[in-house]
């Protein structure tokens, strides 16, 4: 009897672990896509604008790596030995533009918090308008 209880609290246990990592596999591979209009970002192209290409952005997930790899070349700071991360204690959103074909991709703080969260608008065909910190 005590080996059926074991085993079964096991295996609660394996499916609830199961269950997670299926859900942060899935929100973290296929993002939720919202939608957004360029025009309502003219000035931060104008003030933030960007030279660089990051190469063919075809989908969320790549629009979000690419994201990163900017602000962590942009943001990423050490003063006085302390590391200031623009990604630490975020998670990432990304909407899309399918009339100009441009990702928005953005952080929110994962709890309540002070400070910034990264922006960036990237084409599709991987010219960057904009990145900054809001």
């Amino acid at each position: 009897m005590r080996k059926v209880i074991i085993v079964s609290g096991i295996s609660i246990i394996l499916a609830i672990i199961a269950v997670i990592s299926t859900i942060l596999f899935i929100n973290i591979y296929f993002p939720a896509i919202g939608t957004f209009s360029l025009e309502d970002y003219k000035s931060e192209i104008e003030y933030f604008s960007s030279n660089n290409n990051v190469g063919d952005v075809n989908n969320a997930y790549t629009a979000i790596k690419k994201a990163k790899d900017l602000w962590i070349e942009k943001f990423y700071k050490v003063a006085n030995g302390k590391a200031t991360n623009p990604l630490k204690g975020k998670i990432f959103k990304v909407e899309y533009d399918s009339k100009n074909e441009c990702w928005h991709i953005y952080g929110e703080f994962i709890r309540i918090t002070t400070g910034a969260v990264p922006h960036a608008l990237i084409q599709s065909d991987g010219k960057v308008l904009a990145v900054w910190m809001e």
